[in-house]
């Protein structure tokens, strides 16, 4: 009877220590899970920023044509020469 008592008892212990495991697991994941959808909101955060800020750029960026380094030394040649 005794010996029943002590495995009973013993099962019970590992028991509890088998629920506490899982709970911490369970805290980890939790953890992981909320700092995963926090960078994904900064991110979400910092991509909307860009598409602000390019949008600007192309708000006040004035319709000049480029010119090329090549014809801008040409434009000095024949001025000078």
């Amino acid at each position: 009877m005794r010996h029943v008592t002590e495995e009973m008892t013993s099962l019970g212990e590992v028991q509890q220590r088998k629920v506490r495991e899982k709970d911490s697991e369970l805290r980890r994941l939790k953890k992981a899970e909320l700092q995963l959808r926090q960078a994904r909101d900064g991110v979400q955060h910092v991509q909307q920023m860009l598409d602000n800020k390019q949008a600007d750029v192309r708000i006040y960026t004035p319709s000049v044509p480029t010119v090329t380094v090549q014809q801008q030394q040409r434009s000095l040649d024949q001025s000078t020469g």
